[in-house]
């Protein structure tokens, strides 16, 4: 027979047990809480820089801190001393030439030269850069360097752009090892003040150009593109093209590049940097994401075929040389101005041609 004491310590354990329930029930509810607090996950969305990929991140809130900065860190633009006429139009042009019709296209040509280099501006300007029309394309030539700390050089440059406006100067060095400064340079001031349908070209101040054979060159290209459908103008290597080439590891080489800075044993397919052709519109791209990417020394290949790998663009779209003749290097004793004279001739005979040199 149940006793009332028996009762008793029943309804008692019972009352030990939901105090112990209630006990652990509160405990769980505080860590879920402590935990929801400490960690969150953020889902980054694609953008063009990380090439479409979603990245999933864990933080750590903290009162008054704002959210970890997840985004890649953009090379700061470059600044400019000096630029060149938005407008691209000197008297001549406009006179002469009557720059103001319409063309079927138009190229401006970005050369590499160094702040002294006057005379082999100089020399440019009255040979294959004094082109201004050839049949219906628009040619245009824009001198790009670096800062020189000395003040002489500095007022002769600015009486050559008062003279000339082609003059492009950004706040930088201008030694031969930082050349992909002036490449970079060209690129951007290319992207922000040129129509996204113009041709863009990169040059060194040491090679003359066969503008009909360059050309005829554009004129293919844009045919290749059209056949194989693709979706942008490929790259012309007007001067020539590295297709596997490897890199240089011999001490002494003035193209020696060490495994720490390029670990692979051949170099993506690629332009040689004397001269090559594009899109305005592709150099644009190419320059956004190159602000995301680790500098190379070799800006030809850097941009042609690294930063192009990391767009995206297949090798297949790299075009070689389709003239022989198209530019040609200048051998130490060479004459620019001789070259010229020869070349000239037969681009006034074939051609409808406007100089201003």
């Amino acid at each position: 027979m149940t006793t009332k004491e028996d009762i008793i310590q029943v309804a008692l354990v019972l009352l030990i047990i939901q105090c112990l329930l209630a006990m652990y029930g509160f405990i769980y509810y505080q860590e879920c809480v402590k935990m929801k607090k400490i960690s969150r996950i953020v889902v980054l969305q694609p953008t063009n820089i990380t090439r479409q990929r979603t990245q999933t991140y864990v933080t750590t809130s903290r009162p008054n801190k704002t959210e970890v900065d997840l985004k890649p860190r953009l090379r700061e633009k470059i600044r400019f001393l000096i630029e060149p006429k938005k407008d691209l139009n000197d008297t001549c042009s406009l006179d002469k030439c009557n720059s103001t019709n319409g063309f079927r296209w138009s190229m401006v040509t970005f050369v590499k030269s160094k702040s002294d280099h006057f005379a082999q501006r100089e020399t440019l300007r009255r040979t294959w850069a004094s082109v201004r029309i050839i049949n219906n394309a628009q040619f245009r030539t824009i001198f790009v360097v670096g800062t020189n700390p000395s003040t002489q050089n500095t007022n002769a440059l600015k009486n050559e752009q008062k003279q000339y406006g082609d003059i492009l100067q950004y706040d930088g060095p201008d030694d031969y090892k930082n050349i992909m400064l002036k490449t970079l340079a060209g690129m951007q001031w290319a992207s922000d003040n040129l129509p996204s349908n113009f041709f863009y070209s990169s040059a060194d101040d040491d090679v003359i150009v066969n503008l009909s054979a360059l050309q005829r060159q554009i004129v293919a290209a844009h045919a290749k593109m059209n056949k194989d459908g693709w979706s942008e103008f490929p790259l012309v290597c007007a001067y020539n093209i590295m297709p596997h080439d490897k890199p240089h590891r011999e001490r002494g080489s003035k193209w020696l590049i060490d495994k720490n800075e390029y670990p692979w044993h051949v170099w993506p397919p690629s332009c040689f940097g004397g001269f090559y052709s594009t899109r305005v519109s592709l150099i644009a791209r190419f320059y956004e994401e190159s602000r995301a990417l680790p500098l190379l020394r070799f800006d030809d290949v850097w941009i042609t075929g690294i930063v192009r790998q990391h767009v995206g663009m297949p090798s297949d779209m790299v075009l070689p040389p389709g003239d022989a003749n198209t530019v040609h290097h200048l051998e130490k004793n060479e004459n620019m101005t001789l070259l010229w004279e020869k070349m000239l001739p037969q681009l006034e005979t074939q051609h409808n041609i406007c100089l201003c040199a």
